[in-house]
């Protein structure tokens, strides 16, 4: 296993970083200078590259072949070049949480994403396609957090936007239903409402991406 080593950032948490995790988060926040602006941010290549690998439905057995395990590693890989990614090792190691050892952190990432478990059957989730990719179960989205898979899923014609609806008791409900199809699954999404502006957007999750709001 080739060793990584964190010498690009400066990136050693401070002892206010340290003993308040809002400032840490800042810190994180400040320290993400790519953005995902094209041609500046591989992660955004990497992360793009493993979306086509899970079944969005629950009970169906995932099949993690040599490729994909290689797709997982390089965006690991990618992520730890990162500043938030190297001051997240940096504040868990001052924090006595992990061992100094850039390798083993990168072991544990994987295991912490990567590794299969049980949500019907055996092997049919893992943590990174819970929370990163989303999933289906009984015709609900469970976990559906993250808005590139939204948007790569539509623009494969993988999923289809249908609307959504707001409770006619409450106009300013704090959560709405946002009705799509993905994967051939009709399903629900329940989604906070977010004012920017004064303007109404439907959800947090799916921002505006060239000028298209998802």
């Amino acid at each position: 296993m080739a060793t990584i080593t964190f010498t690009q950032h400066p990136t050693k948490p401070t002892e206010r970083e340290l003993g308040n995790i809002e400032v840490a988060l800042t810190k994180l926040w400040e320290l993400d200078h790519n953005r995902l602006e094209p041609g500046r941010d591989p992660t955004f290549k990497a992360f793009y590259a493993i979306l086509d690998n899970y079944i969005a439905r629950t009970g169906i057995p995932e099949v993690v072949d040599s490729v994909e395990i290689y797709e997982n590693d390089v965006f690991i890989r990618e992520s730890l070049k990162t500043a938030p990614m190297q001051y997240v090792f940096q504040y868990l190691v001052a924090k006595r949480k992990i061992k100094n050892n850039q390798n083993e952190f990168r072991g544990l990432l994987n295991n912490l994403w990567f590794h299969m478990y049980r949500r019907e059957v055996k092997g049919d989730s893992s943590g990174f396609e819970h929370v990163f990719l989303g999933e289906v179960r009984n015709e609900q989205a469970i976990a559906f957090h993250n808005w590139i898979n939204f948007y790569y899923n539509e623009k494969k014609g993988m999923l289809r936007y249908e609307g959504y609806v707001v409770p006619r008791s409450d106009p300013h409900a704090k959560v709405n239903i946002l009705h799509f199809v993905v994967q051939d699954i009709r399903v629900n999404i329940k989604v906070h409402p977010l004012y920017q502006g004064g303007v109404r957007r439907i959800g947090a999750a799916y921002p505006e991406i060239h000028g298209h709001i998802v």
